[in-house]
């Protein structure tokens, strides 16, 4: 096979690049190093790392960030170079490789149960902290525990905290609920402190559940279900101020499940219902065979909910639901993941939208609980977990 050079001489091959589409000169970069050098200068040239960002990628723009460069902070990022805006699109287009069933995972995991004493189990779990990694845990029991993760020790409380529900957003701050209060907790000189707090609304209903929590800059959203109606809370967090304001609610009405005996069809109240936040602007739930999305598609943009029809197997139960650079991961109770593609945000309030099976990912024998993901050295990873087990998925190179 001829070199491209011994066809066209460089600068040809890039007044043919300069024709392409940009989709087709990133296929075109794989092809060998000649066209690689030649498309990365055009690129590079016409400052199109953050045209490409912007046009794929910008939804994704704080949680990349997070991921990518995770000792920097958001703030920090408002004057963007295009050697940035290069990693963080590579990072997206990484992250949608694990959609292409033709590209083989590799897989880790270990089971963090065997050296715990009996009856003991992780509930929750997050990592936490600027200036050093603090594993924060709740029990069975409830009971909160702080860890330095370099020194490999507990942190020694001088008071039992309590805790049901976690949550470490974007904003690096650690918030913690436990009947229907929700705390801040600060580290500072080697000690844990308890900060601002507040009381979720529960409309003395004896059957609400909380669900779950975010946090981004200074907001923090909290997701609640009473019966078949989700409930969104949103808080304004200042530091040094010792209460939360509300600024915001929203409720919709969740399909429930139906049951038909003879020909009677009965409502299930009690729906089995998960959940996943991605944004201050993106909330999503699983239930029933549906998938409720609430989607602000703006900062000017009022709230929107739709409801899709998720293709699942007979006999197949949705256990968690996870949502990254455009890919919605469905974990189920067989020990798959489920892997399907959106366009973008907004497609998700298509009244045609019809969510592509990309691949199952065949994780374990027991149901998949939780779904999260990170990024090592440049190299993506899918964490997701059973009761027992934490397995770490990857593209194989």
């Amino acid at each position: 096979m001829k070199h491209a050079l011994e066809i066209f001489p460089r600068e040809i091959w890039e007044k043919i690049f300069l024709k392409l589409s940009n989709k087709e000169r990133f296929k075109f970069r794989f092809v060998c190093q000649t066209f690689h050098e030649a498309i990365e200068r055009i690129i590079a040239r016409n400052k199109l790392w953050g045209t490409l960002f912007q046009k794929d990628a910008i939804y994704w723009k704080s949680q990349i960030i997070d991921k990518r460069f995770p000792t920097v902070r958001l703030k920090q990022w408002r004057l963007f170079f295009q050697s940035v805006f290069k990693q963080m699109f590579l990072s997206y287009q990484k992250w949608k490789l694990f959609g292409n069933s033709n590209r083989e995972l590799g897989q880790n995991s270990c089971n963090f149960t065997k050296n715990f004493g009996e009856n003991k189990v992780i509930t929750c779990f997050d990592v936490w902290g600027a200036k050093g990694l603090i594993a924060v845990t709740t029990s069975a029991r409830e009971q909160l525990k702080f860890w330095n993760v370099s020194r490999k020790r507990e942190i020694v409380t001088s008071e039992v905290y309590y805790g049901r529900n976690l949550c470490v957003g974007l904003n690096r701050r650690l918030f913690v609920e436990y009947e229907y209060t929700i705390t801040e907790y600060k580290f500072d000189l080697n000690q844990i402190h308890q900060g601002a707090n507040c009381r979720v609304e529960t409309f003395n209903d004896p059957d609400a559940k909380f669900l779950a929590l975010y946090s981004e800059q200074d907001k923090l959203q909290v997701l609640m279900r009473f019966g078949t109606v989700a409930a969104i809370t949103i808080f304004r967090i200042q530091k040094n101020i010792p209460v939360f304001t509300q600024i915001d609610e929203d409720f919709f009405p969740l399909r429930p499940s139906i049951t038909r005996v003879r020909d009677n069809i009965i409502h299930d109240d009690d729906l089995i219902c998960e959940f996943h936040i991605s944004s201050m602007n993106v909330t999503i739930f699983a239930h029933a065979g549906f998938l409720t999305a609430r989607v602000i598609e703006s900062e000017e943009a009022i709230a929107v909910w739709k409801v899709c029809s998720v293709p699942l197997a007979k006999n197949e139960i949705v256990t968690c639901v996870f949502m990254f650079a455009d890919l919605l991961l469905i974990g189920l109770n067989t020990g798959h993941i489920n892997v399907y593609a959106i366009q973008n945000i907004k497609s998700l309030l298509d009244a045609a939208l019809i969510f592509k099976n990309l691949r199952a990912i065949k994780v374990d024998t027991s149901p998949i609980i939780a779904i999260n993901s990170t990024e090592i050295n440049k190299k993506s990873y899918i964490v997701a977990s059973t009761k027992s087990k934490l397995f770490a998925i990857n593209i194989s190179v």
